[in-house]
């Protein structure tokens, strides 16, 4: 035993060395799926710092806007709808619309 190595026998060397490659093919795809997850975790930050700083430009250009526009105390009067129960009493849908269509056609009527 003057050789350090030691050899053990194998019973189906092949087999072992198909389940071996097997295996790192598998190790393989997993570390792919491990890269492509991690470019989609990096794009969907990217992604959504954009969008904060979207959403903040659009606060700030509002802010002015407002300041910008004219101060409005014209508040549109609320509407009323009233209910018609037919006989049997239940609501005629048709009946119900065609009073609020009568009753907006008034108010449009009004702001002329």
């Amino acid at each position: 035993m003057d050789d350090s190595r030691f050899f053990v026998g194998l019973s189906n060397p092949e087999e072992v060395r198909k389940e071996l490659l097997e295996c790192s093919r598998e190790i393989i795809r997993s570390l792919t799926h491990l890269e492509e997850y991690e470019q989609m975790k990096h794009q969907r930050t990217a992604l959504l710092h954009e969008f904060n700083q979207t959403m903040l430009d659009i606060r700030v250009l509002s802010n002015r806007l407002r300041k910008v526009l004219p101060k409005a105390g014209i508040r549109a009067a609320p509407i009323k709808i009233e209910k018609k129960i037919d006989s049997k009493g239940k609501k005629d849908n048709l009946d119900v619309f065609e009073g609020q269509l009568d009753d907006l056609e008034l108010q449009l009527g009004k702001l002329k």
